[in-house]
């Protein structure tokens, strides 16, 4: 039976319920027998083994795609290769174990938040025991500056209640001891009933155990955020194109086989062909992904980290920038959740501070009320308040809605109570300007501000116990959460970059929608009741209909983001424990400073700087990284499947290899260094304004068209020097085929003509060029011409290959364009504008 079920519970039905006793508690033979039945109050744990986290880092099409790609290196004899990629599968592996093992941690890090000591009855006399050893039926006393060690149902007292380890709400909850029929639907609903880990600011009650450990609300929480498996949109489109460059591999080795075997027969040479194949298949694979993408991630951090800012998994940097909706909780992250005094409702001047301050608690105060004021009065307000002695504190009282200080200076008492407005002006004696009050107060409820009234009465201590009444109000005042200096402008960089900001909070829809109307958002609100009884197609309907979520639960946001995530790559912004469950479900689960250590480890970013500015520059350098990806997959695809194309075909033809496996081999490691420094690359900034979307079968088609490009001035090449003999036409195939490749870097690095790009990094420019110079010059040294079988080239055969290249880059730029056209005028039509 959950939690929320008991509230409904009357004495007679909990005393049953639990065969308890509400004065003397539980017998000791019953605590043992209860702790055999419902073990201890505590979470469970359920980790995964480290080495089953080893071994899935290891079993992913790609890591199979690129030790495959090393088990051809080693067969071919080029160690330096085989090891090289199996030392970046390695890396790679040990990097994302470490990354999901620090995930499983965040269980753990919610068991500290168990480890307190609760007030209990027991065989008739009070004690204090461990709250693990705590079991349903227990009867818990609860008082200000408690920690709730279980989930417990009131049925004496009354409280106020922190619940934000909860709500995300940082006001207090009042609670007490009267059955809710029927029962309460979720947590701002429950009136008698405390939760686990939330925190007694005010008053003193007295109920039962209900749930202990995982069956409390918090273990149903802990539940969500460790159950929840999220895969980055880095690993889903990295798999995506493991898998289709491994069809690819497979296809190649088959169509080159079968064709030399109907061509040549029985002429056919199978070892030299496999070994061949087995050369051609290894430029087709994208060994230098993984460093390309590390590479540029961890620049990324690198500048990330200069804004204060922790990336725990590098990934989440690329997967920033392709957020499309932002959720973010209001407290704590779009306001300051620090109250101040705003503003005053003075029936005399200057005397409203001076008493909301005698009704203040003056140390250890966790009432955000109090640190208020406290800090709002002057140090002649505060010595003037400590010349009163506090005689007795009436705690806030949830039903009539108040808190009272009897007083006394120089023998003689007074009773200052304070609260709201309502309460506090059926009690006070009649006075002037209600309507002008009235107007004062709705004013400030539009601003998404908290007033409180305060009013006293001078009599002596026995009669102003016994009777509240006859007091004279003294006025009002406002507090103020402000809205943090950077947000406004951040969420407006945020819509500018195409991004969708939902704002999820377990604030009420009044203030909810004054910050909203603070910060520029779009006030549309349901909230988490509304929200509740939504149907499923409904809900999915109202999470991209609604811009403002208020009380909102956390099982409410973890649902929401999971709604959110079909169609849109989703960034939360969270600071508490209420928030790990849609932090973890997130595609980017990003935390700021003060957050819970269980939101900490559940989300993927941390922000020292509580600045929203930084969440925009690392969206900007997200999609910086992105654009830079992207470069290198479309400049290797098309390069190397033109190349395996043109050498296929050119096999079958000749009757030696175009290529040898060795000259293949050095292509590919040649061309890798300055695909690698794209990482490092500019990007344009019509890249970086607009989410980037990955599109396998564009990329495709568009590495298709460039690749088929590539082949036809492969086949230029091949034209003037196959006459030549074997050696002289591998040599210049092969400067030819590292030129066209560079050139190629430079042609897709922009969508549009290449000179009107941004100027390329200073690193890309001197690793390609020391490139394409080794590439003209080792076919003339001695290791070029022995271990490679180079002839040294002719100045004439260099200027034929230089035209070639010019000539090719020239095409390359035209049909890069006539591409980006007609997949413009496609979407266009595809999406016709409103």
């Amino acid at each position: 039976m959950k939690t929320l079920n008991y509230a409904s519970y009357g004495k007679e039905q909990l005393k049953k319920a639990f065969s308890t006793s509400l004065t003397e508690g539980l017998t000791t033979s019953q605590v043992t027998a209860y702790q055999k039945k419902y073990g201890r109050n505590s979470i469970e744990e359920h980790e995964t083994p480290w080495w089953s986290l080893l071994i899935r880092q290891y079993n992913t099409p790609f890591a199979y795609l690129l030790l495959s790609a090393a088990g051809i290196s080693f067969f071919l004899h080029d160690l330096v290769n085989a090891l090289t990629i199996s030392g970046i599968v390695f890396l790679n592996g040990l990097l994302s174990f470490y990354q999901e093992y620090k995930a499983e941690q965040a269980l753990k890090l919610i068991q500290e938040h168990l480890i307190m000591k609760a007030t209990v009855i027991r065989d008739g006399k009070t004690v204090v025991v461990d709250n693990k050893e705590l079991v349903p039926g227990d009867i818990v006393i609860l008082q200000t500056g408690d920690y709730v060690p279980a989930d417990i149902v009131l049925f004496e007292g009354s409280l106020q209640v922190n619940e934000s380890i909860l709500t995300g709400e940082s006001m207090p909850s009042k609670k007490n001891g009267i059955p809710q029929d029927p029962a309460p639907q979720d947590v701002y609903q429950a009136l008698n009933t405390c939760f686990l880990a939330t925190i007694v600011v005010g008053g003193n009650a007295r109920g039962v155990v209900v749930a202990i450990g995982s069956k409390t609300m918090l273990g149903e929480i802990s539940h969500l955020t460790i159950k929840t498996v999220q895969y980055s949109g880095f690993q889903e489109r990295t798999t995506r194109l493991s898998k289709f460059i491994l069809s690819v591999v497979v296809i190649t080795i088959i169509c080159i086989v079968t064709f030399h075997l109907l061509a040549k027969g029985s002429k056919t040479d199978i070892v030299q062909l496999l070994l061949f194949a087995m050369a051609l298949t290894l430029g087709l694979t994208p060994e230098a992904l993984p460093t390309v993408i590390t590479f540029a991630l961890s620049r990324g951090a690198l500048q990330l980290v200069k804004h204060n800012v922790v990336v725990k998994r590098l990934s989440a940097i690329e997967d920033l920038g392709a957020i499309t909706v932002l959720c973010t909780d209001k407290t704590g992250t779009l306001t300051e959740n620090n109250l101040s005094v705003n503003a005053v409702y003075e029936v005399k001047q200057g005397t409203v501070l001076p008493f909301m301050l005698l009704a203040s608690k003056k140390e250890g105060s966790l009432d955000p009320f109090d640190n208020a004021l406290l800090k709002a009065a002057s140090a002649d307000l505060h010595n003037e308040s400590r010349q009163y002695s506090l005689i007795k504190e009436i705690p806030f009282n949830p039903d009539l809605r108040r808190n009272s200080m009897l007083i006394s200076k120089n023998d003689e008492s007074m009773l200052v109570t304070r609260g709201a407005f309502e309460s506090i002006e059926k009690l006070s004696l009649p006075f002037e300007n209600r309507d002008q009050i009235n107007q004062w107060i709705v004013h400030q409820a539009e601003q998404g501000n908290r007033v409180l009234a305060v009013a006293y009465k001078k009599s002596p201590p026995t009669d102003a116990l016994d009777e509240e009444k006859d007091f004279t109000f003294v006025g009002l005042t406002a507090f103020y959460d402000p809205i943090k200096s950077t947000t406004h402008d951040a969420l407006t960089k945020a819509s500018e970059l195409g991004i969708t900001i939902k704002m999820v909070t377990g604030d009420s829809k009044e203030v909810a929608s004054a910050v909203a109307r603070q910060i520029g958002l779009e006030d549309t609100i349901i909230t988490g009741p509304e929200f509740r009884d939504l149907s499923p197609e409904e809900k999915r309907k109202a999470v991209h209909t609604y811009t403002l979520f208020a009380r909102i639960i956390p099982q409410q946001k973890f649902e929401i983001v999971n709604l959110l995530k079909k169609g849109n790559v989703v960034g939360f912004i969270g600071d508490g424990i209420n928030d790990a469950p849609a932090l973890k479900a997130a595609h980017v689960g990003l935390v700021v400073e003060g957050a819970s250590n269980v939101a900490k480890d559940a989300a993927e970013i941390v922000l020292l700087n509580p600045s929203l500015a930084v969440i925009i520059r690392g969206i900007e350098i997200g999609r910086n990284i992105f654009s830079n990806t992207m470069k290198y997959i479309l400049a290797v695809t098309a390069s190397t499947f033109g190349n395996c194309i043109s050498l296929a075909l050119a096999s079958v033809w000749l009757d030696f290899l175009p290529l040898l496996p060795m000259q293949i081999l050095l292509v590919n490691l040649l061309s890798d260094m300055p695909m690698i420094a794209i990482a490092a690359d500019s990007v344009d900034q019509d890249k970086i304004k607009k989410p980037q979307n990955y599109d396998l079968r564009s990329l495709a088609f568009s590495a298709g068209v460039l690749a088929l490009t590539s082949s036809f001035f492969d086949f230029v090449t091949f034209s003037f020097f196959y006459r030549q003999g074997p050696e002289v036409l591998r040599t210049n195939w092969f400067i030819e085929s590292i030129l066209t490749e560079l050139v190629l870097i430079y042609s897709v690095r922009t969508a549009g003509v290449f000179y009107k790009a941004q100027r390329p990094s200073w690193i890309l420019l001197s690793i390609s060029t020391l490139a394409a110079l080794t590439a003209i010059t080792i076919p003339s040294t001695r290791w070029g011409k022995t271990l490679f079988k180079f002839v040294k080239p002719e100045w004439h055969s260099l200027g034929i290959i230089a035209v070639i290249v010019v000539c090719y880059f020239i095409a390359s730029e035209i049909v890069k364009l006539l591409f980006y056209k007609v997949q413009e005028v496609l979407m266009k039509k595809r999406i016709p504008n409103p």
